[in-house]
């Protein structure tokens, strides 16, 4: 059975461009995944990455409604309109959100790598530091989106009615543009560069005699692999992985988190999503 539950944690503001977090890296902490211990080499990825793309996507959203709503989605419901345009949409607006690409990679790290990472000076040191009680987590899936454009109206049933009729294009004159009748009001920003919005993770718990163990913030099948798929040669083959609930997630991180569910605006699949704890969920 092909997995249909995929995990994603969120990042914490927009001010993650490409490159700033990179496939495999090792963090103590999922609230940070750019401060890394272990960073790999070109040549340290020694397993397949599988990467998807998804073109030019437009959708509108009523929050008020409930639903899951995207994953996209539930990362402009946490953080506003956009880097610029800092204001955070009324929960009884109208959002409007398209992007011109949505790129995901992810792969399964092999035992070299892991092993590698946690051995790592950085890594080695944190760990002595913290007596080994702490895990720490490696970067195995990322999600970019580039070219986002995002149009939000309050206001009355006409003023809905006219505004499915605009192209963000036509009304994006700034990054905080905005306009106010006595109907509506209209904010919108276009065109953004590529960020990275969503991650997913791998736990890691060492030993200080060497065994290491990992659990994958994933449920079902490995990330999308049918059940029967053979791993290539040198992965880990018994990642632990489980259902990902709030309760779990305080647990592990206190208040820091909390999970609901989404839906991957790549291939309309429902997904969990784990905000942080400045999150709100519909």
């Amino acid at each position: 059975m092909a997995n249909t539950n995929k995990t994603y944690f969120l990042v914490s503001s927009w001010d993650f461009p490409k490159g700033s977090i990179c496939l495999g890296s090792l963090t103590s902490s999922p609230a940070q995944p750019h401060v890394t211990l272990f960073k790999p080499g070109d040549d340290d990825i020694d397993t397949p990455t599988y990467p998807t793309t998804k073109d030019d996507y437009t959708d509108t959203m009523r929050s008020e409604k409930g639903g899951k709503g995207g994953l996209f989605f539930r990362f402009l419901d946490l953080f506003g309109l956009g880097a610029e345009a800092s204001v955070k949409y009324d929960r009884k607006a109208v959002l409007k959100y398209s992007f011109k690409r949505m790129h995901t990679e992810w792969f399964i790290p092999s035992e070299e790598l892991v092993a590698k990472a946690v051995q790592s000076k950085k890594a080695a040191n944190h760990l002595k530091r913290t007596a080994y009680e702490s895990p720490l987590y490696m970067i195995t899936g990322l999600k970019v989106v580039e070219g986002a454009s995002v149009t939000t109206l309050k206001g009355k049933g006409k003023g809905f009615t006219a505004f499915l009729g605009v192209e963000a294009s036509q009304v994006s004159v700034g990054p905080q543009a905005s306009h106010n009748s006595q109907s509506d009001e209209l904010q919108t920003f276009s065109n953004s560069t590529p960020i990275i919005f969503a991650f997913q993770l791998q736990e890691i718990r060492c030993e200080p005699d060497g065994n290491i163990t990992t659990k994958a913030y994933n449920s079902g099948a490995l990330f999308g692999l049918d059940s029967d798929t053979a791993l290539p040669a040198g992965m880990v083959e018994k990642t632990v992985a489980e259902q990902v609930t709030s309760e779990v997630l305080r647990k592990e991180f206190g208040d820091a988190f909390s999970a609901t569910m989404a839906m991957d605006e790549e291939d309309g699949s429902t997904c969990t999503v784990i905000l942080p704890e400045t999150a709100t969920t519909v």
